[in-house]
């Protein structure tokens, strides 16, 4: 799958690899040309962040609800090519939980995302969809997952060394770059789907290395899902105070908001963890 030809469903094989792995790596999905458009934006909104100043680290600098914030960003909330394997995988009233940009420095320890309490919240599934704007590969800060890391009970049998006190740097005694891992290397126009419960990683990668996420959810039916909701929802903020440049405190702009996409009114529909 090299040309943007791939633009809407996952195929069955595609299907099968997300759920038995918890990852699905689409590549060329968006045209050279479109990327230079999401990376005008992109570097747009970070560097009004940072007040004109160029980045140089230590810290990353994260922006909340970035889509929100450019018309052209948005779009991709409701993109087919986005939006149709949401669909398939989470069923057909998914929900639009935010996206998030950041500039990162360096390596990531092992992590899943939302840091489930209760087998209750680790069942609820959500899902992150990743952009990367420049090239990555295994030893420049390029996505690696612990393939099949978000079922029982593979997650039951790494939990003890990977959540250890500074386990996830050093699981089963290994560095980041040992533990055994899919190192998913991507270019501009390469879109990664994630279960968020999936661990990963990142090895490396140069001061500056730019990632935008959009991130969506089953239709939270039970009062237990949007409770869960609110927890991930200020987590994320408490986290995102700890970056330098952070810019916002909410995934939903005005502009989202009173979108008039009809698939982004559904998406958003629901946000009662807000």
């Amino acid at each position: 799958m090299t040309t943007e030809s791939v633009t809407g469903e996952l195929t069955s094989v595609e299907l099968a690899h997300f759920d038995t792995f918890g990852y699905i790596a689409r590549r060329g999905l968006f045209s050279p040309a479109k990327m230079e458009q999401i990376s005008r934006d992109y570097d747009d909104v970070m560097d009004e962040g940072r007040g004109g100043k160029p980045f140089v680290g230590p810290r990353r600098q994260q922006v909340l609800g970035i889509c929100g914030l450019r018309p052209g960003l948005m779009r991709l909330i409701d993109d087919d090519r986005i939006y149709l394997p949401i669909v398939q995988l989470l069923g057909s009233s998914p929900v639009f939980l935010g996206s998030d940009a950041t500039l990162f420095c360096g390596s990531k320890s092992w992590h899943p995302d939302g840091s489930p309490r209760n087998e209750a919240e680790f069942s609820y599934i959500r899902i992150k969809v990743a952009f990367y704007l420049d090239p990555l590969r295994s030893k420049t800060g390029c996505l690696r997952f612990m393939p099949g890391s978000h079922k029982q009970p593979f997650r039951d049998a790494i939990m003890p060394q990977m959540t250890q006190p500074d386990g996830n740097k050093t699981p089963f005694g290994a560095s980041l770059e040992e533990l055994p891992a899919f190192p998913a290397e991507t270019d501009p126009g390469d879109v990664i789907f994630f279960d968020q419960n999936t661990w990963h990683a990142s090895v490396g990668g140069k001061i500056g290395r730019r990632q935008m996420t959009l991130n969506y959810a089953q239709d939270p039916t039970e009062d237990a899902h949007q409770e869960y909701l609110r927890y991930v929802n200020e987590m994320s903020a408490n986290h995102m105070k700890q970056s330098s440049h952070t810019q916002r405190d909410t995934n939903f702009t005005e502009a989202l908001i009173n979108s008039p996409r009809p698939r982004i009114q559904q998406l958003i529909a629901k946000r009662d963890w807000k």
